[in-house]
């Protein structure tokens, strides 16, 4: 039976603190947050689909120094704001693009996509989230796609695959697995791209990748083993100290062998897996959470049962999580990882976000949620903890969040603003994507 190979990335880069706060519920320092978008950048989670593919050759770029983390995430102050703008639009695009991931780099943003009809990656560039350079010339994207993109030391790595299956299931053969081999990508600034060797992907095999993050001990994917043919998939885990160098890590499957990872955070004190008992990829059996201060070995948390977070994200304290984001949602947090707690029902409850879709961000300190409340009010939210919500008001033509493509939704957070990018389809069937640049001011 085909499979159709989809990469969904979460980037949580993390700022390497000197020590961590001890629960996710704990008060944060009341200061100006829109002082702190004007600080130093952090990345915002990515939720982001796209089809992917293998490896490529090319040398290692020079090693410059890893972008600003972010300034201590702060109160909001009573009557903030946030405005968006559309400041790039693929409107008229006869290329068939798409747009995969965003993250904020020095004072901008690089957001990654896709060109024909998905078959040629490519890069769009700011310095300031206003002006915009695109970059598909550079070696190697002309057939491989982008699903992620993920800080590291060196700069940034774009994580995706060949634009084609690999050579094994060639002529569509039934019964085939069709697989597309894992490629990577390296930049020191955002703009100059160089396809790392083929030998660096080797030990992901044949693999599809569901979350790639960057965290304080380096970098983690998570994804499954495909069998050319049958059913069998193993879960699986690599890491990597820079995004340079690979090693699989089998404690997960070996240990927990029948479970399934749908999403994935980084925080300070390590990463965070949620997903189910069941295998497939399906959520109809017993939630499961995990925790690992290094990517390598892991640990099953307590709490999540009949009911549990599918979505994960880092807190100021801990991590946040989200069990149904696209009806009345259910709010989990843990301070350590471990043992997690359901916070009370926002059902009933006016001005707390409850239908958040696709709309839930988190740059690893705060937590941005654009959605509705129980009554259906759309409205804007933020926290350092899960627990507590600051109301937000919004100006401007707003971002089309919860109608937006399944999986074109990507933001990031910079001293520029808040980056966010969504995609519509016409009557007709085509994709429109637009970058929309935000900023919460009093």
């Amino acid at each position: 039976m085909e499979r159709t190979q989809r990469l969904t990335i979460r980037v949580a880069a993390m700022a390497v603190a000197a020590s961590v706060v001890a629960g996710c519920g704990a008060a944060s320092t009341p200061t100006d947050e829109a002082a702190a978008l004007s600080a130093s950048p952090t990345v915002f989670v990515t939720p982001a689909t796209s089809q992917l593919a293998t490896p490529t050759t090319i040398s290692t770029p020079a090693t410059v120094a890893t972008p600003t983390p972010a300034a201590t995430p702060s109160h909001v102050p009573a009557g903030s704001t946030l405005s968006w703008k559309s400041v790039l639009s693929s409107d008229g695009d006869p290329l068939g693009s798409n747009l995969t991931a965003a993250v904020a780099f020095g004072d901008g943003f690089v957001v990654a996509g896709n060109e024909n009809q998905g078959q040629h990656a490519v890069i769009w560039y700011s310095a300031d989230g206003k002006s915009w350079q695109k970059i598909d010339k550079a070696q190697d994207f002309s057939d491989g796609v982008i699903g992620t993109l993920v800080p590291i030391p060196q700069g940034l790595l774009a994580v995706g695959t060949a634009s084609q299956p690999d050579s094994r299931c060639g002529g569509g053969a039934f019964g085939c697995n069709a697989v597309s081999a894992i490629r990577l990508w390296t930049s020191p600034d955002g703009r100059a791209w160089h396809a790392l060797a083929s030998s660096v992907v080797v030990p992901f095999g044949r693999a599809q990748l569901i979350q790639v993050v960057s965290g304080p001990s380096g970098v983690v994917a998570f994804g499954e083993l495909v069998p050319v043919t049958g059913t069998d998939t193993t879960a699986m885990v690599w890491n990597s100290p820079n995004g340079l160098a690979w090693e699989r890590e089998p404690q997960f499957s070996t240990a927990f062998p029948s479970d399934t990872i749908v999403d994935l955070a980084a925080g300070p004190a390590g990463f965070e897996a949620v997903g189910s008992r069941s295998a497939g990829g399906n959520l109809t059996g017993p939630r499961r959470a995990w925790f690992s201060s290094d990517g390598k070995t892991w640990k099953l948390g307590s709490g999540p049962a009949t009911r549990g977070p599918t979505v994960v994200m880092a807190c100021t304290a801990g991590f946040f999580g989200v069990d149904n984001p696209s009806a009345q949602a259910s709010f989990w947090t843990t301070a350590d990882g471990v043992k997690w707690t359901v916070q009370p029902g926002v059902v009933g409850r006016p001005d707390l976000p409850t239908y958040v879709g696709q709309g839930l961000f988190s740059d690893g300190n705060r937590i941005l949620a654009i959605g509705a409340d129980s009554f259906q009010t759309p409205g804007a939210w933020l926290s350092t903890d899960g627990r507590q919500w600051e109301s937000i008001a919004l100006s401007g033509p707003q971002p089309p969040i919860d109608t937006a493509v399944a999986g074109s939704v990507a933001a990031a957070f910079s001293s520029s603003g808040v980056l966010v990018t969504t995609a519509t389809q016409s009557l007709q069937g085509a994709t429109n994507w637009t970058i929309w640049l935000g900023t919460l001011s009093r």
